[in-house]
């Protein structure tokens, strides 16, 4: 029998003997979670965020391990939830001498009892998982170190700052010939996220027009929107972005334009 070795500073050590091979003829273990952001090999900055939505009851604990041969899983500081089956996990990537491009995985696990949770501890090294703890898919995402390029300005046309719009929208902005926009909406409500609107590639003529909704048919009068525009500078990059995804937060590395403030009339 395996056991499982949790390796941490003196005051977090910890060692338990838990099974974590897999009996012969056992099912796979339960999903636990669904990790919505980040998304599958999406790039991230050194310290992220991480939304799930909960599938089960039970304590959920993010890992994170980086993809190299023996490398741990490591316990992120607790998470908070945002309502009964959400929750959100600030999560950490490596140190500061880790490599521009290098891989991670991230998991969510579900703790069942006390004598997990004490292992499970913030900033503890995990060797093995128990193989019938409930758990996430393992989500692979990419190291992206590059700086954060500043706001690019005078792009967004129409709307402009202020306006009152309607619940569909042309949005129009003026790009260099070859450029590719991503559009992106979120209101400004508490835990609102971008949705991406419409995605315009290798523009030309210097002018863009993209199509964009703000809320649906239930939305209030008077609620107030963020509009920007992302400027993928790679393909690997407009890669990420598909209409209809949404994220909580815009990517530091794509440069974007300055955010124009609406109000759904």
């Amino acid at each position: 029998m395996k056991t499982l070795f949790c390796l941490a500073a003196p005051w977090l050590a910890a060692l338990a003997v838990l099974s974590v091979d897999r009996p012969a003829g056992a099912r796979s273990p339960r999903s636990a979670a669904v990790i919505v952001t980040p998304k599958r090999n999406e790039l991230v900055s050194r310290e992220a965020e991480l939304f799930a939505k909960l599938l089960l009851p039970g304590q959920p604990v993010v890992l994170v391990r980086e993809d190299q041969p023996g490398s741990l899983w490591y316990v992120q500081d607790t998470g908070q939830p945002t309502d009964g089956k959400v929750f959100r996990n600030r999560i950490t990537f490596g140190s500061d001498s880790t490599p521009q491009g290098r891989r991670f995985f991230v998991m969510v696990v579900l703790m069942r009892n006390a004598q997990e949770l004490e292992i499970f501890q913030p900033r503890t090294a995990i060797d093995n998982i128990p193989w019938d703890m409930p758990r996430s898919a393992q989500i692979p995402v990419v190291l992206d170190r590059r700086e954060k390029p500043p706001p690019q300005t005078k792009l967004i046309v129409r709307p402009t700052p202020g306006s009152k719009v309607s619940q569909m929208e042309d949005l129009v902005a003026v790009v260099d010939d070859g450029t590719s926009v991503v559009a992106m909406v979120r209101s400004n409500e508490v835990d609102s996220y971008w949705w991406v609107q419409d995605i315009v590639e290798n523009a030309h003529g210097g002018k863009i027009t993209a199509t964009v909704r703000f809320g649906n048919q239930s939305t209030q009068p008077g609620t107030r929107f963020s509009v920007v525009l992302l400027l993928p500078t790679s393909a690997r990059d407009l890669q990420q972005f598909q209409v209809g995804d949404y994220m909580r937060h815009l990517p530091d590395h794509v440069r974007k334009s300055k955010e124009v403030q609406v109000i759904l009339q």
